[in-house]
């Protein structure tokens, strides 16, 4: 690698960092908001009685249609 070349490499680091370091944070904001509008807007899941452990039913109230 060329010394002109590893100096330009090297300036832009710092830059490529806080790129980075921005995307992150920026993406992790979505997740939230994501995340809330979801609990927000789906209602919570329906208990499948077959897929529950025999003493969640004791106290978990079953929907009546």
């Amino acid at each position: 690698m060329y010394t002109c070349e590893r100096d330009s490499e090297q300036a832009t680091l710092p830059d490529l960092k806080a790129d980075n370091q921005r995307l992150k944070d920026e993406n992790g904001a979505l997740i939230r908001v994501i995340s809330k509008l979801s609990n927000h807007l789906l209602p919570p899941p329906t208990p499948n009685p077959t897929t529950m452990p025999p003493y969640a039913l004791l106290f978990t109230p079953l929907a009546v249609s």
